[in-house]
């Protein structure tokens, strides 16, 4: 039954919003994975922040202090 809906949607006019709708989350797909790339470097550096910031608090809260 599903392959006949998809047969009959391939075959018909609306088979080309399929492959419209398919290129544009392709498009989106790409956009976001090189906003990523691009944001990796920053992301990193944000998680490397908050891993010190979260040592010097366990170390403050051992009775030591940040340094």
């Amino acid at each position: 039954m599903l392959v006949s809906i998809l047969a009959k949607r391939i075959s018909s006019q609306s088979g080309q919003t399929i492959v419209e709708y398919g290129l544009i989350l392709a498009l989106i797909s790409i956009a976001g994975l090189i906003g990523l790339g691009l944001f990796s470097g920053g992301l990193l550096d944000l998680y490397d922040l908050l891993q010190s910031a979260a040592d010097c608090m366990s170390n403050m809260v051992s009775g030591g202090s940040c340094t």
